[in-house]
């Protein structure tokens, strides 16, 4: 799916467009700072967050890498952004602008994803004593990065989810306490919608089986750690699936029928996908340490698609059959 509706008039590269950020997601990023204020983009890259940010008021632009700096210009320069070759932590020192966005390089050269702040290129850590004072600064982060190290930043930690996928962790920081909402959130966009804010709150109940229901939870919910609204237990030791015997309407959540479950045995799973005519389409895991596709040969039989979800209790994998009701 295209990043950009008018991506044809773009000038980039492989690179730069793997690392630019979707434009539902840039517009939200744009919609947190007042309208009309000057923000300073320091890390245009192609320009996709500045394209949302010029939508709201004016920007000013900065790209340091020379291959870079052409595709900056060209996109932003017609929609009256100013567009600057200057080195960054230059420019926030002798300016000290109020507004500031940073999207950092969070890969090497060869393509490894960076993880830590310090790493980033450029590092927040290394800016921080020019953002301390900014009426609202935010930087896109690595939801790899841990928490507490995020949390140096800033005071507000929101993960993003797009399409089913936790694209990014956002710091939020403000030198006014009013400004910024502190906490953890997770964030779901949908294009046209409004966003879905869900506050962190851990689960508290547990069940090493699952109940009527089993639940599979957006990524950037669980990683925010944001799911003990739900009442619904949290399936084994795996991350992100819950259950219970409740129905829960909820775009968090996709909720599944229980067909089956039991210890992850495929002999006996392929006994129950024989008896009652199920074939199993799809391998949903999260920490289980299952191969997907060797499950998918060995449980090879015809008859109505189901899921088969692998969790772990403690050192052990236990398996269901499941059904997707909605979501």
């Amino acid at each position: 799916m295209a990043k950009f509706s008018n991506e044809q008039t773009l000038r980039f590269d492989r690179e730069s467009m793997e690392q630019a950020t979707h434009s539902a997601i840039a517009s939200y990023h744009a919609s947190k700072y007042p309208t009309g204020v000057t923000v300073v983009d320091g890390t245009a890259g192609l320009g996709g967050d500045a394209m949302a940010l010029v939508q709201r008021g004016p920007v000013i632009a900065i790209e340091n890498d020379p291959s870079r700096i052409e595709f900056a210009k060209h996109n932003l320069s017609p929609r009256g952004v100013e567009v600057l070759q200057v080195d960054v932590a230059e420019y926030l020192a002798n300016h000290q602008p109020d507004y500031v966005w940073l999207d950092p390089a969070r890969r090497t050269p060869t393509g490894k994803r960076i993880t830590k702040l310090a790493d980033y290129l450029p590092s927040p850590l290394t800016l921080w004593k020019y953002l301390e004072s900014c009426t609202l600064a935010g930087i896109k982060c690595s939801p790899m990065t841990s928490d507490d190290e995020l949390l140096i930043v800033g005071e507000r930690l929101e993960f993003v989810s797009f399409e089913r996928e936790c694209r990014e962790a956002v710091v939020w920081h403000s030198s006014n306490p009013s400004t910024v909402e502190p906490g953890t959130f997770a964030v779901m966009l949908k294009e046209g919608l409004e966003p879905l804010i869900l506050e962190q709150e851990e689960t508290e109940g547990y069940s090493p089986m699952p109940g009527k229901y089993l639940y599979d939870c957006d990524p950037a919910a669980i990683r925010a750690h944001a799911l003990g609204s739900f009442g619904l237990d949290a399936l084994g030791d795996s991350p992100g699936y819950l259950t219970g015997d409740e129905v829960i309407d909820s775009p968090w959540l996709r909720r599944y029928d229980v067909l089956y479950a039991g210890p992850g045995d495929i002999k006996k799973t392929k006994v129950f996908l024989r008896q009652h005519g199920l074939r199993v389409f799809e391998v949903k895991q999260r920490g289980a340490g299952v191969d997907p596709q060797l499950l998918l040969r060995a449980l090879k039989t015809e008859g109505t698609p189901c899921s088969l979800v692998a969790w772990k209790v403690g050192k052990s994998v236990r398996y269901a059959l499941a059904s997707l009701i909605d979501g």
